[in-house]
């Protein structure tokens, strides 16, 4: 019983987890096995936790997490995972996306609200795809409303920074503008 309680809240865990970014990032991803190597896992059956502690790594097809450590906290009402926190120094994501490029993500502690749909990154918090850069104290991504605030910490006075990484043209368009500009 208790193998299959740890199975079930490991699996239903770490799928809600990793499935966060699953709407706008590689969906066959979650098609594959999960792989999560740790130093030690520790589970609180009545405080209904898992813990992955020390060198955590989660592979699930391109999917990478890195973090010290990782806690499942599921809902007693519901028997689900509802809050997932990765701790490092920091926790780092990455995935590569349906189009070929790669998202990556980092902060000192990532944390997922299911019932909320929120991805919160907080301390050194940092998103970067196709070159570009968002950096602040705090990002959080409303999953729901596809919105993404970042903000700064007052007591550390640093400021929000965003760095846009200019669209490459491929050659065809270059010709064609070169064309243009020569006549």
């Amino acid at each position: 019983m208790l193998k299959l309680f740890t199975i079930n809240l490991t699996s239903a865990a770490l799928l809600a987890l990793l499935s966060v970014p699953a709407q706008a990032q590689g969906r066959d991803d979650f098609q594959q096995p999960i792989k999560i190597d740790a130093d030690r896992e520790h589970i609180d059956i009545q405080a209904g936790t898992v813990i992955f502690d020390g060198h955590v790594i989660i592979r699930q097809g391109t999917l990478l997490i890195h973090a010290e450590s990782v806690k499942v906290k599921r809902d007693d009402q519901e028997n689900d995972a509802e809050t997932f926190m990765a701790s490092g120094s920091p926790a780092t994501y990455e995935q590569q996306l349906e189009d070929g490029s790669s998202i990556t993500a980092q902060a000192n502690q990532i944390d997922y609200d299911k019932q909320q749909q929120t991805l919160t990154m907080i301390g050194n918090a940092q998103v970067s795809q196709r070159g570009s850069l968002i950096k602040g104290d705090r990002i959080t991504y409303d999953l729901t409303k596809q919105e993404l605030l970042a903000e700064l910490d007052e007591k550390s006075g640093n400021r929000v920074t965003t760095i846009f990484e200019p669209r490459k043209q491929n050659d065809e368009n270059k010709q064609q503008q070169n064309n243009g500009n020569n006549r």
